[in-house]
């Protein structure tokens, strides 16, 4: 939903992998907050495994807004 789905204005991103997450089964992207800074907006996220585990903590991403 973010970017509408352009993968060119992701500018950068950082999380800490925190515990496994098995291939095939679900992930929960939980948005934790956003922030938007002139032409970019900061999201701030965390993932869950199909356990309910912390897959990712501290996930951070910088999209740019306007792509030429």
């Amino acid at each position: 939903r973010e970017a509408d789905g352009n993968p060119s204005c992701l500018k950068s991103t950082y999380c800490k992998f925190t515990s496994p997450v098995k291939p095939g089964t679900n992930i929960t992207i939980q948005l934790k907050g956003r922030k938007k800074q002139s032409m970019l907006m900061h999201l701030f996220f965390e993932v869950l495994n199909d356990e309910g585990g912390r897959a990712i903590k501290n996930g951070y991403a910088c999209l740019h807004d306007n792509i030429t």
